[in-house]
């Protein structure tokens, strides 16, 4: 009756003056118009006093309340010359509206009448009145809206959209990884302690179907902030898109090298034995200069230490990558097929650097693709030599057409390191992992910045049951003690992994198990005899470290921000290993240890 009311006195008192003023009566129009707002505001603000224990009268009075805040403090912002902070108040006003209607959605879904469903919506309405979770998740609506606005505004268009997606995404992962972690700890401990878990598996609930339960209510409540926080950065990305460039090149960088989703590729030698050649011969010099680490010339592979392997496989990367004075190498990038069906061009993307001073900070090369020298307006010297001229360690950039791939799909790059004007320029390098590199187009930004978020749900929900199972058993500051620290490994467990591998000796892999328990028996002996104590320390602090990252998932390895952000392919392979392997098998398996914790924990004594 009251929205009737409502409706009806604005329709009456619009209609009546537009009416007016067609019939020329602008002064009486208006003074009506303006009185049937006032009327309409009154009757909204009783109705909103009268009926606030209506829920549906509560959230539409919290929405409105919402709306003019946010009206009022951006017209203070619009006053004072603060458009920036007028469309990040909008902006952050906008998310929280879709974060709200969410809930609703939610709320909807979780309806039925089934145990499991009961459970997820307790928890999603106490996830919203808990003041941390609320915390998490107005922090992360005004990140998102503030990070555009606080980049250098007068850095390049590219590296300021950059910028933004790397900062937004981490601190949207990172937050919401951290408000899963306490929320998932919070709500099963605090039941616990305040014997509140007893009402509920006092009904037919069963513990399986509550800890199911509650896993399910924090996986679509980190979906929806997932969902408004995606939507953010998509509308936020989109409007740095809209701002003026640098120059033309820095705005076809934008289209065609951050807004896009490319597939690259890395280079091969054009005869596949070149690196092994290589690693032969610096691993039969390193034999011939310390055979006790790296055994005798003609041993098995195995008597060479996994670390000691990969130091050799680096110097042989770092050697191929590197182009003496008067000498070329030739990269063969293989797999491009697929280009052809795609109208955009290939990139070239390499970063050369010199070993030594360079000619007044610029790079000379001379390149060939496909035996073609290529030549391009704007960045060659003078014929005849047709140098390529390039700001050292500095990217480049160049369009290859894709009818220059050849039968077999693919492309030989020939670099030679010239003598340009009779100097002889030091060794020229490109980095092993990204110094070189063909990249093509095979989709947009939406696609790939959608496969981003579902990788990082995928994370939350593994992060979701290892709070649970941790909560069922222990304390709330014990459990989140565990929790962050599975987290911090599997988050750096590509470099923890790295790191280690030079930390302290472990036996070789060729060892027998039952010959490395003797070595580690023998070596500690050892250490204590000789009173070596720091460097026990590190050999159990590597085996302790070694055998802890093998029970937790590496996230470091199912990282797609620098892949969106770089306007790289977030690969499809990828996204399924997020899916079977976080989302499915790590949180299967911690779910299935919570579970019979939980199960077989005494939750009450019965005293006589």
């Amino acid at each position: 009756m009251w929205l009737i009311v409502l409706f009806a006195l604005v329709a009456l008192t619009e209609g009546v003056g537009l009416l007016l003023v067609a019939q020329g009566s602008d002064a009486m129009g208006q003074i009506i118009r303006s009185v049937g707002r006032i009327i309409a505001n009154a009757w909204v603000i009783y109705g909103l006093i009268v009926w606030r224990e209506v829920p549906w009268v509560r959230r539409f009075g919290v929405i409105l309340l919402g709306t003019a805040a946010t009206q009022l403090l951006a017209l203070v912002f619009w006053a004072m010359g603060w458009t920036d902070m007028v469309i990040a108040t909008v902006g952050a006003y906008a998310m929280a509206m879709i974060f709200y209607a969410g809930l609703w959605v939610i709320r909807i879904l979780l309806s039925p009448g089934v145990a499991v469903f009961g459970v997820a919506r307790t928890l999603v309405d106490e996830a919203i009145r808990m003041k941390i979770a609320l915390v998490f998740i107005v922090g992360v609506a005004i990140l998102i809206a503030v990070f555009p606005f606080i980049i250098d505004q007068d850095d390049f268009l590219k590296y300021r959209i950059t910028s933004f997606l790397t900062w937004s995404l981490m601190a949207t992962s990172a937050l919401l990884s951290l408000m899963t972690l306490f929320l998932s700890i919070g709500t099963i401990t605090k039941e616990q302690a305040q014997r509140q878990i007893f009402l509920t598996l006092t009904k037919p609930v069963n513990r399986a179907e509550y800890l199911i339960g509650k896993w399910l209510g924090i996986s679509l409540l980190n979906l929806l902030l997932l969902s408004v926080a995606g939507a953010g950065i998509y509308a936020f990305t989109m409007l740095l898109a809209g701002q003026p460039a640098r120059d033309g090149a820095d705005r076809m960088a934008v289209e065609s090298q951050v807004l896009a989703s490319r597939q690259w590729v890395e280079p091969t030698p054009p005869n596949p034995d070149e690196l092994k050649q290589m690693y032969d011969y610096m691993l039969e010099s390193a034999r011939d200069a310390d055979p006790q680490r790296y055994g005798k010339p003609g041993d098995p592979l195995g008597e060479v230490s996994a670390a000691d392997r990969a130091d050799i496989q680096q110097k042989v990367m770092l050697q191929w990558f590197s182009i003496p004075n008067q000498y070329s190498r030739t990269y063969r990038f293989n797999g491009l097929e697929d280009a052809k069906n795609y109208p955009q061009p290939l990139q070239l993307r390499f970063k050369p650097k010199l070993a030594g001073s360079s000619i007044n900070g610029f790079v000379y090369l001379h390149l060939r693709i496909n035996d073609r020298t290529y030549i391009k307006e704007g960045i060659t010297t003078a014929a005849p030599e047709n140098l390529l001229k390039l700001a050292e360690n500095n990217f480049h950039v160049i369009d290859i057409p894709t009818r220059l791939i050849d039968e077999e799909g693919g492309l030989s790059i020939q670099i030679r390191n010239p003598t340009p004007g009779g100097i002889r320029q030091p060794v020229l390098n490109f980095n092993p992992k990204d110094g070189i590199e063909i990249l093509y187009r095979v989709g947009g930004f939406e696609n790939n910045l959608v496969r981003t978020l579902v990788v990082v749900w995928m994370r939350l929900i593994f992060l979701a049951m290892l709070g649970l199972a941790a909560g069922a058993y222990l304390s709330f500051p014990v459990a989140a003690l565990v929790c962050m620290l599975v987290y911090f490994t599997a988050a750096g467990n590509a470099y923890l992994a790295e790191s280690l591998q030079f930390y302290a000796a472990f036996p070789k892999d060729s060892v027998p198990f039952f010959e490395k328990i003797l070595w580690f028996i023998s070596t500690t002996l050892k250490f204590i005899s000789e009173g070596e104590f720091y460097d026990l320390f590190k050999l159990y602090i590597k085996l302790i470290a070694s055998g802890f990252m093998l029970v937790t998932p590496s996230f470091g390895e199912l990282n797609p921000t620098p892949l969106v952000s770089d306007g790289r392919l977030v690969p499809i392979d990828m996204l399924v290993r997020a899916v079977v392997w976080s989302g499915g098998v790590w949180t299967g398996f911690v779910g299935l240890i919570g579970w019979l914790i939980f199960r077989s924990r005494e939750l009450a004594r019965v005293t006589v």
